[in-house]
């Protein structure tokens, strides 16, 4: 489904070579099928295209943003009414590659600003959020506004490899709201569509 408009207006890069890949949901998903398809072929720039949640409601359903900074929100432990993630615990350096102070920032400011959207943080999580309690954690201690399931095995290969990538997310639905007659999942993949085409486009 996210891919179908893309692929519509293939004919009009074709001086692009360009490879489609539904990489499936969540982040062990993503790493597999993403690390199975650069094992067969050297690509120049990835491009992750997607729906998803938002934290903040000053963001417009139906919009589009560039994720500049990926969080693994869930790797940790709820201990005492306080959560420690990983970094807390010890368990990683919080600046050892690829993470620079405990996220997963895309380096590649250019194909940022070529997508004419705006940069936000996200949170990638195995299950969609809606307690009160985790909501507020992750808007207030990683001040992140969109929340995805692969969004950050994305960036964590990306970096990895050093491949240059751009994460676009359409605003389909604020989080906690489970009653999908509210959400605007349509008009978010047009404008991420759009946003991505805008991108190629340059190149």
């Amino acid at each position: 489904m996210e891919l179908a408009s893309l692929k519509q207006q293939k004919s009009q890069h074709s001086k692009l070579s360009i490879q489609y890949a539904v990489t499936g949901v969540g982040a062990v998903s993503t790493v597999y099928h993403l690390m199975e398809l650069l094992n067969r072929e050297q690509f120049e720039l990835m491009l992750q295209i997607g729906i998803a949640g938002s934290f903040n409601n000053d963001l417009s359903l139906g919009t589009a943003v560039n994720i500049e900074k990926e969080v693994l929100a869930e790797m940790g432990v709820q201990e005492s009414n306080e959560y420690k993630d990983i970094f807390s615990l010890n368990l990683a350096d919080r600046n050892e590659r690829p993470f620079s102070d405990g996220g997963l920032l895309n380096p590649n400011q250019h194909l940022l600003s070529k997508s004419g959207l705006i940069n936000t943080i996200a949170v990638t999580n195995n299950t969609i959020s809606t307690d009160e309690v985790i909501i507020d954690r992750y808007k207030n201690k990683y001040m992140a506004s969109i929340e995805s399931m692969e969004g950050a095995a994305f960036h964590y290969v990306g970096i990895m490899q050093s491949i240059p990538f751009l994460q676009i997310r359409g605003i389909s639905n604020y989080v906690g709201e489970r009653n999908k007659q509210h959400w605007k999942i349509k008009e978010a993949l047009h404008t991420a569509t759009e946003a991505c085409q805008h991108l190629l486009d340059q190149l």
